[in-house]
């Protein structure tokens, strides 16, 4: 499930991938992923809204 996911992000160009041997993968935000963080940082502080009430 979660390579799936990682594989949409990067297919949208939303991350990279690096694998560095011989340590683990990384991924980075690319412009466009950081671009979004506004936005999902509104709907966090809605979400976290809707559960105190």
């Amino acid at each position: 499930m979660l390579a799936g996911r990682l594989r949409e992000l990067l297919d949208a160009g939303l991350i990279t991938h690096d694998r560095l041997p011989p340590g683990p993968a990384t991924y980075t935000l690319t412009t466009d992923g950081r671009a979004l963080l506004p936005a999902l940082e509104r709907i966090r502080s809605w979400s976290q809204r809707r559960r105190s009430t």
